[in-house]
């Protein structure tokens, strides 16, 4: 029989793959190495060698945890700042098992297939919505074994010639209601449902949180998401019912009394979210959940975040992205600032924590549009916004940013270029593209999330309060707090941790 190894370095469940798995899990032996699962605690952080550090096990660590020889190895790597990782792990696994097939999926293979394969061992690469090529995949090598080099919805390397063949893409999904729960029972869930890894528990205790998906797809356009290449602009969701029933699975089975949302874009239309919120209610599960909002923050209306606190949400992320028309324009985000600010106050009002993302760095944004922003900052605070995130922007491959920036001569996709997009997102930018320096994008950061909170916290005197009373106990119950005791112990973590050198022969850059 084919034995398939799955191999997890995503800092989370892996929702994306367990619901591969789901599809595939009648047709082979499966084994999954969850490397994450293993350290996933910001304690655990791991030097991966003298400038980078890691969640979770080490690229031989993981391949060490491998109990039989496989013929074929499942890798998800959603975002390119893992390349770096990815590509020493592929390498280990093909010196390891000379005649595996190794398949990589996720964001990362979907938007840098033809790179990946010619810069690693990598066999193919599926792209877009993988339960069905999965399936095909796993299909064909059992009838005969051997790379398949035709398949839809892949890109594939001839072992014998090098040669790389893009397949034609592969329909989308048409009924979500068809298919399978995530195959979670072959996943180290305990691992991260005891210990509540990664997720806003709002200071309760014993919070046990599952991830789900109600829709896939986003019609929005925004140029620095890879969306559009990967699942497309056509918005499909599930059953509300059907949403509800896998709950109360994971309610039984694991215990589970909280829910996050993973969909890109959870808010598109209303009366699906009215019925959704509206079936939670009469059901009294007695769990809370969560979710972003998107775009379409003017769906949050009063009516709708009351039914949305009365079902047991707990927190929202509204995507505002920046307070400069000009630049909302140039980055396709269609979004109206004061809906979003009118909804704000509203989540604000029901007693719903809401988060705001703001993203600094746009090629075009200048420091004019800074001070814009920063004003939209100091706006979203009086709505009563409870914690800011604030990025800069990151040309992954596949996102328009990204195709101009390389069109402009900016960028050139390379080890260098994955390099430097894994400082971006760890130590800071190793790069500033916008029309001002590094040094000052590095500031002007520092000071959007220091006007934000001094400002949240003056009007708001019981703010400072509970974050003086967090970080005395060491017990987040903000964002805020919660990342700053996170920070404090990661630094502990690496304080205490020896450098890795990187392995002869192996390159981790």
């Amino acid at each position: 029989m084919i034995h398939n190894l799955t191999i997890v370095v995503t800092p989370s469940l892996p929702i994306g793959l367990a619901y591969v798995v789901a599809a595939i899990k009648d047709l082979v032996s499966i084994e999954v190495v969850d490397a994450i699962a293993e350290k996933p605690g910001v304690t655990e952080v791991t030097p991966f060698d003298e400038d980078l550090s890691i969640l979770g096990l080490r690229p031989h660590e993981t391949v060490d945890r491998i109990q039989r020889a496989p013929d074929i190895c499942l890798i998800s790597s959603m975002f390119s700042t893992e390349w770096p990782l990815t590509r020493e792990l592929i390498e280990r696994l093909r010196e390891r098992y000379p005649e595996c097939i190794i398949i990589g999926g996720g964001e990362h293979f979907n938007a840098a297939a033809e790179y990946s394969l010619r810069n690693s061992p990598l066999d193919i690469c599926v792209l877009g919505e993988g339960e069905a090529t999965a399936r095909e995949l796993m299909q064909r090598i059992i009838a005969a074994p051997g790379v398949p080099l035709n398949v839809p919805g892949t890109v594939a390397k001839d072992r014998a010639t090098g040669e790389i063949i893009r397949n034609p893409p592969r329909a989308r999904i048409a009924d979500l209601h068809a298919v399978a729960y995530p195959a979670w029972e072959l996943f180290n869930v305990d691992a991260f449902l005891d210990r509540n890894i990664g997720q806003f528990d709002g200071g309760r205790q014993h919070v046990r949180s599952m991830p789900f998906v109600a829709s896939r797809g986003c019609p929005y356009r925004c140029t620095f998401c890879s969306n559009e290449g990967m699942w497309g602009t056509r918005w499909t969701a599930r059953p509300p019912r059907d949403v509800v029933d896998e709950w109360k699975l994971w309610m039984e089975r694991y215990g589970a009394n909280h829910f996050d949302s993973c969909d890109l874009t959870a808010i598109v239309r209303r009366d699906w979210l009215l019925e959704f919120t509206k079936l939670l209610i009469k059901e009294n599960l007695g769990v809370t959940w969560g979710m972003p909002s998107g775009t379409r923050s003017e769906v949050l209306d009063h009516e709708t975040l009351t039914l949305l606190k009365e079902s047991g949400c707990q927190d929202i992320t509204y995507a505002p992205e920046s307070g400069s028309t000009h630049i909302l324009h140039a980055m396709k985000k269609r979004a109206s600032k004061r809906r979003m600010l009118r909804s704000m106050r509203a989540c604000h009002q029901v007693g719903i924590a809401a988060k705001a993302n703001i993203i600094l760095g746009h090629p075009e944004e200048t420091r004019r549009h800074v001070v814009e922003t920063y004003a939209f900052i100091l706006r979203m605070a009086m709505a009563g916004i409870d914690d800011l995130m604030v990025t800069e922007i990151c040309p992954y491959p596949g996102t328009a940013v990204f195709e101009q920036l390389v069109k402009d001569g900016r960028i050139t996709m390379d080890e260098t270029y994955f390099r430097n997009l894994s400082f971006m997102t760890s130590l800071g930018t190793s790069a500033s593209y916008a029309h001002y320096s590094r040094a000052e994008l590095q500031l002007f950061r520092l000071m959007a999330w220091a006007m934000f909170y001094s400002f949240s916290h003056a009007i708001r005197p019981q703010r400072l309060v509970t974050l003086i009373r967090d970080l005395a106990r060491g017990h987040g119950s903000t964002r805020f707090s919660k990342g700053l005791i996170n920070l404090a112990r990661r630094r502990r973590s690496l304080r205490r941790a020896e450098p890795v050198p990187v392995p002869s022969g192996l390159s981790a850059s």
